[in-house]
């Protein structure tokens, strides 16, 4: 509906254990979606099966299903949830093993977190693109860090705001960012949640 060509849904699947399964069931059955809505609308869906902050031991294991299913639909490997439970080094070992299998690190971090988790998640987790990252404005030299090595930020202005991370929009540092020079690109996180859909984004 938005006109988008391909769409990335990041999925969480210990999430789902009690209703659908362990983690190869619930990514099978993900994967099986894409795959049916895909040749319902044309548009190409990726996975990035993500790891949840809270357990980090359970992150290298899920790292290893995400490279077993990388030709079948799963294209990077992500940290998502309470930015405050663990730093983004505690899953080091984890991205290691997504890159070393060919798969994107693309973590969230640095929405609710300061500008050293960013920091970690380029120097440790080798990050291809950050979630949100928006704390990287204030610190120069991880912002400096972001530009040179051309780490794409998703940045979400609705759930920036709806989860207080930023006060109103108006105070956005979306267009310090690019001004910058970092890689942007707006992303829709949880329609469902903030309400508020990819080309809402942009308006």
């Amino acid at each position: 509906a938005a006109g988008s060509h391909g769409v990335e849904v990041t999925a969480t699947p210990g999430l789902y254990h009690g209703r659908l399964g362990p983690d190869e069931a619930v990514l099978e059955a993900l994967l099986d979606a894409g795959a049916r809505a895909h040749q319902m609308t044309g548009v190409g869906v990726g996975w990035i099966v993500s790891a949840d902050r809270r357990f980090p031991d359970r992150a290298p294991s899920l790292a290893k299903l995400a490279v077993r299913y990388a030709a079948d639909g799963v294209v990077g490997f992500g940290l998502a949830n309470d930015e405050a439970a663990n730093p983004t080094t505690a899953f080091g070992r984890a991205f290691d093993v997504a890159r070393d299998g060919g798969l994107l690190a693309v973590p969230h971090a640095g929405e609710l977190t300061d500008a050293g988790d960013i920091a970690g998640a380029v120097d440790r987790l080798g990050a291809d693109r950050i979630g949100h990252g928006i704390r990287a404005i204030t610190d120069p030299a991880v912002l400096d860090r972001v530009v040179d090595r051309q780490v794409c930020l998703e940045v979400c202005p609705a759930s920036n705001v709806a989860l207080g991370a930023i006060d109103h929009l108006s105070e956005h540092p979306l267009p310090r960012l690019r001004a910058a020079g970092a890689a942007v690109t707006l992303a829709a996180d949880d329609p469902l949640l903030f309400g508020s859909g990819l080309a809402d984004q942009y308006v």
